[in-house]
């Protein structure tokens, strides 16, 4: 009997062993690009509870698309962009649902670059793995079962990456090993904002010949629940799009949903001239603005914002958190 105790003891601790070892390996396999991604959302998680007044939501096109900072130095608005790369419609409200355990935003800033388009039925990708840096909610719970269905080597490789990106093996270097301590760039002074000041000319369409297509019932839920969790916290809503060099299928549908529920929708594309948005110098590839084009779309934002909804001037607060960053930088 002991002999046996003593080999289950063993065993066991050679399972736990691979465990932990595996668990300690999944950093040397983040798909490329995700750190950056993972790092600015535990930033998030360490900004003052109730502290934003406005939330930036979205993909990338939020994410370098608008200057946070420049809200707070042009308009007082304290306001923290919680966007990330790529971003289905699901992603989005994900991040929105996570942003309210501990922020209750007077305004959620959404932006709707793929607001007819979810993340189903696939295999672990970047744009998944990032949110291993979220806590586990039932939210997050009720996403990754859209993402993997009932797959469950997906929920396996989504545990331990090093299951699915084991082929990472052939091209690890040195920085591969020393990137594990990196932290963001300046993510929290930079109010979330992702920073890209390199300008690269574009050739804009004529954004009123764009063919346009129905939000998908799938997505028109996603974007019912985030109505519903900004309603259930009185926070209201503006939907907006950024331009960028491709063509946008969504801005009717959702004109009309906006609408519908009564929320604005800003079409930036309509609005390049007022914003002063210059394709020469103003875009750092074809679907980004740089930080030049993000300032001047914060800046219309912000006054939009002001002119509508009662938001603080935290300019006239110099104990603010908001002060103290940008103090700090």
């Amino acid at each position: 009997m002991k002999r046996k105790m003593k080999i289950l003891l063993s065993v066991t601790v050679v399972i736990l062993l691979v465990v932990m070892g595996l668990h300690g390996m999944n950093e040397l396999f983040i798909p490329e690009g995700n750190e950056v991604c993972m790092n600015y959302i535990k930033t998030f998680h360490a900004l003052p509870e109730r502290s934003a007044e406005v939330m930036i939501y979205g993909s990338s096109h939020a994410w370098r698309g608008c200057d946070s900072r420049e809200m707070y130095t042009k308009h007082g608005i304290a306001a923290y962009n919680y966007g990330c790369n790529w971003q289905h419609m699901n992603t989005t409200a994900l991040f929105l649902q996570d942003s309210f355990r501990t922020q209750r935003p007077k305004v959620a800033l959404i932006e709707t670059m793929a607001a007819g388009e979810l993340l189903q039925d696939v295999d672990l990708i970047g744009e998944v793995y990032y949110t291993r840096a979220i806590p586990m909610s039932r939210g997050k719970w009720e996403y990754l079962k859209q993402c993997f269905g009932n797959r469950l080597e997906r929920y396996l490789t989504y545990t331990f990456p090093v299951l699915a990106f084991h082929d990472q093996w052939t091209s690890l270097t040195k920085g591969d090993f020393t990137a594990l301590k990196n932290e963001p760039e300046n993510g929290f002074h930079n109010f979330g904002f992702m920073d890209i000041k390199e300008a690269q000319p574009q050739t804009m369409p004529d954004h009123t010949l764009f063919q346009q297509k129905e939000i998908c019932a799938e997505a028109k839920e996603c974007l019912d629940q985030m109505v519903a969790l900004c309603r259930e916290n009185n926070s209201e809503i503006v939907f907006f799009t950024t331009p960028y060099i491709w063509e946008y299928p969504y801005a009717q549908a959702m004109e009309e949903y906006a609408s519908a529920n009564g929320y604005p929708y800003l079409n930036l594309f309509d609005s390049m001239e007022e914003i002063g948005l210059d394709s020469q110098t103003d875009f750092s590839d074809g679907g980004h603005l740089n930080t030049s084009g993000a300032k001047k779309v914060a800046d219309y934002l912000g006054a939009f914002l002001k002119e509508h909804y009662e938001l603080t001037d935290y300019r006239n607060d110099p104990d603010s958190l908001w002060t103290k960053l940008l103090g700090e930088k």
